[in-house]
């Protein structure tokens, strides 16, 4: 029985559909491919956006084609909604590219089409960002970066006097909480390649002038943009980041699920995979699912 079992699994593995490659020029229109990773991997890619921001771009081809020249965030700031990059001898000052296409290596990140079909695609001038004042509306397509599926304190609306934001913008802004405390300013974004997410914000705090400061994670989805301060405001203290402190030459792996928990924890907030309905990624060999309770001690045997 056992054997009929193993063969039978293999031939409906074989029975699967394979996964569709696109050809060149095949997309929804603006942005020529589909996502190039799945979403659930063992592991989540979280990286930093300033460390993406002025990376060299390589295309399919594995040739040098440019570089990462900033990230766009859609209005509410919870979600990538392109990523803008430079192309060696384009007519185009820059080119939109889904961050989904994306995969980051050591010094480089890869886009999953080549030079050509990038140089043909969403290409736009200094003066006409997409989505942005006095750009381009309505013709990036459908973003996918609804409310759907969205709960809580996730659901922000967006400013009214904002479209897109890039990522410049934000960085170094001031961050307060709701009792006009100053707590530090933005220090970076952390984004989920995969899903597009913008999972934490990285806070330095203490220190003068930028010397001595600590660093701390907070949950994106806790912190709201006050548009006319141009301040950021979240509902923590400063023993609130003391509790993660960590410093910029030892930063944590936010790959590391039981380091995350404690993040979303200190902060009374589900994990983003979670209020998003993302598929939770696979435990590590050995580790148990987050949901999961602990195995019970067997019971211990009478003594005779």
């Amino acid at each position: 029985m056992y054997r009929i079992g193993v063969v039978t699994a293999m031939l409906a593995m074989l029975m699967l559909p394979a996964a569709t490659v696109l050809g060149e020029g095949e997309g929804n229109g603006v942005y020529p491919y589909e996502p190039a990773r799945q979403q659930t991997q063992m592991k989540a890619q979280i990286h930093r956006a300033t460390e993406l921001i002025g990376k060299d771009l390589v295309d399919s081809q594995g040739n040098d084609i440019g570089e990462i020249e900033e990230i766009v965030l859609t209005p509410r700031l919870d979600k990538v909604e392109y990523v803008a990059v430079k192309v060696d001898d384009s007519e185009h000052d820059h080119h939109a590219l889904k961050l989904d296409s994306l995969t980051v290596r050591e010094d480089k990140v890869a886009v999953n089409i080549d030079r050509d079909t990038l140089l043909n695609t969403n290409g736009f001038s200094d003066d006409n960002w997409p989505g942005m004042e006095g750009g381009r509306t309505g013709d990036m397509g459908a973003s996918g970066m609804t409310q759907e599926g969205m709960t809580g304190r996730t659901q922000r609306e967006p400013a009214p006097e904002f479209s897109f934001r890039r990522v410049s913008e934000l960085d170094g802004m001031a961050i307060a909480n709701h009792q006009g405390e100053d707590l530090g300013e933005l220090e970076d974004l952390m984004i989920d390649m995969d899903s597009g997410v913008v999972a934490y914000g990285i806070v330095s705090y203490g220190g003068f002038l930028g010397i001595g400061s600590n660093l701390s994670p907070v949950p994106w989805a806790s912190v709201d943009l006050r548009a006319q301060d141009e301040q950021l405001v979240i509902d923590a203290t400063t023993d609130d980041l003391e509790a993660l402190s960590f410093s910029d030459d030892d930063w944590p792996d936010f790959s590391d699920r039981q380091y995350t928990q404690r993040v979303f924890a200190q902060y009374d907030q589900s994990p983003y995979w979670e209020v998003y309905g993302f598929e939770e990624p696979a435990p590590a060999q050995g580790d148990r699912p987050m949901n999961e309770p602990k195995p019970e001690k067997p019971a211990e045997m009478p003594r005779e």
